[in-house]
């Protein structure tokens, strides 16, 4: 008898050792499993960063390539403008009658298209700053240059 439940006991032993070893080995199961999805997960989604960085780095250049072109069909442009135009420097043109400012007129000489009907402006002529007129009062407007300030009490 004792012969028998010592067998049942050690049968029991074990199949409850294959049950536990059995449930260890189903939770790395699930737990491989569950990394290996993480693991497809961040690869798709770094494929995807991958493809969207390539495709702006893509259009950077296009647009960098469509700019560089714009300037380049722009520089050919004003090059023959300059080779087609003539560009005779005329001073009496440019000169401002004697006792006014020497501030010179702003315009662009040689192009054809602007009429210069004398109604250009110059630019005024600038004036030495008044002195000692913000925030103070009338008598010290008039003060005389060597004269000091009044002493603080």
């Amino acid at each position: 008898v004792q012969r028998r439940r010592a067998a049942q006991r050690a049968a029991s032993e074990r199949r409850a050792k294959r049950e536990e070893e059995q449930k260890e080995e189903e939770l790395r199961m699930v737990e491989n499993m569950r990394k290996d999805s993480q693991r497809a997960t961040g690869l798709r989604s770094a494929n995807s960063a991958a493809r969207r960085a390539e495709s702006e780095r893509a259009r950077r250049e296009a647009d960098h390539a469509e700019r560089r072109e714009a300037g380049t069909r722009k520089g050919r442009e004003l090059q023959e403008r300059c080779q087609a135009s003539d560009f005779a420097a005329v001073d009496s043109r440019w000169k401002l009658p004697k006792g006014r400012s020497s501030s010179v007129r702003c315009s662009t000489p040689g192009r054809a298209d602007s009429p210069d009907d004398g109604a250009s402006t110059s630019l005024p002529r600038i004036l030495s700053p008044r002195r000692n007129l913000i925030g103070m009062e009338v008598t010290q407007r008039t003060s005389k240059p060597g004269d000091k300030p009044p002493l603080a009490a």
